[in-house]
């Protein structure tokens, strides 16, 4: 009646293992990519396209920008195109990542900005001023200074 019955065991956590048909065809490249039923190509979503960048493109863990390999390393689009192409996808450490994608809170921006702020705020700049100077909002000028304002030591009394 159809083949041999594969033998059912568990494993110490009480899971099915062995005879699976995972496990049969686990690495069959018949059912990777777009010759997969789920496959959604470039429709799919920013989670899952990074995910699939670092299943892509493994191999050594170092910043493409700075040569760091003594720090995390993510995936990160370096045209802002999210496609599936590899030209686009690039390993980065936070720092430079967060430099290419022009994040305004990375900590070596807010402390660069921190510090014009306050020489913007000594020449009588209000904070309008100064947030269209910077390019930034009133809100994130705000938030620089209660920043530093609460982590330079409000004394306690």
């Amino acid at each position: 009646m159809g083949g041999d019955i594969l033998p059912i065991t568990r494993d110490n956590l009480g899971r099915f293992t062995g005879g699976s048909y995972w496990q049969e065809h686990k690495g069959d490249t018949r059912l990777q990519g777009p010759n997969h039923w789920n496959w959604s190509g470039d429709t799919v979503g920013y989670s899952a396209l990074h995910k699939w960048a670092r299943k892509q493109f493994a191999g050594p863990d170092y910043c493409w920008l700075c040569g760091k390999t003594d720090c995390r390393v993510e995936m990160a689009c370096i045209n802002k195109v999210y496609t599936r192409s590899g030209s686009t996808w690039a390993k980065l450490c936070v720092r430079c990542h967060h430099i290419i994608d022009g994040h305004p809170f990375s900590p070596w921006k807010v402390e660069t900005r921190r510090k014009e702020v306050y020489r913007l705020i000594a020449a009588g700049n209000t904070t309008s001023q100064i947030a269209k100077k910077l390019g930034v909002s009133k809100r994130t000028i705000l938030r620089d200074v209660v920043v530093v304002r609460s982590s330079h030591g409000a004394s306690e009394d």
